[in-house]
């Protein structure tokens, strides 16, 4: 066992020191960024969550809540699914990117009660799956 034991330390220290070595040369070993795409992604966080931001086209935000109506892994279904459900509701609608899915958000209410009398509409018009999501929203 301890023959055993040792053979595979030893296994784990002589291979596990050739990854670089069977890296392509042509694959990055930095991530350059663009200042641009920083400045927007800085614009996106909210560091204290019981305070509104300011993003840079004067729009506030802060944590609120959203009704997610629908997810998938496929753009086109969330697109059709997206432009159904604004023909039957009027309100803000969002999609929502975080890899792997997309994700259809509505609303923007600063408080659960809210949301959830939305929530019971939503249902209503057969979205029966729907549910309440935290989530920046966008103050009006």
């Amino acid at each position: 066992m301890k023959l055993f034991f040792f053979f595979f330390v030893y296994l784990q220290i002589s291979f596990g020191q050739i990854n670089d070595s069977l890296r392509p040369s042509n694959y990055p070993t930095k991530i350059k960024w663009n200042k641009t795409e920083i400045k927007n992604d800085l614009n996106n966080l909210t560091t204290d969550t019981s305070k509104s931001s300011t993003i840079e086209n004067n729009i506030k935000s802060t944590r609120g809540f959203r009704i997610q109506i629908f997810a998938s892994n496929e753009y086109e279904q969330v697109q059709l699914t997206k432009s159904q459900f604004e023909n039957i509701y009027n309100g803000a609608v969002y999609v929502i990117f975080d890899e792997p899915i997309y994700k259809i958000r509505v609303g923007n209410f600063q408080n659960k009660k809210e949301a959830t009398v939305e929530l019971e509409k939503i249902k209503y018009l057969g979205f029966a799956n729907a549910w309440i999501v935290p989530d920046n929203i966008i103050l009006k």
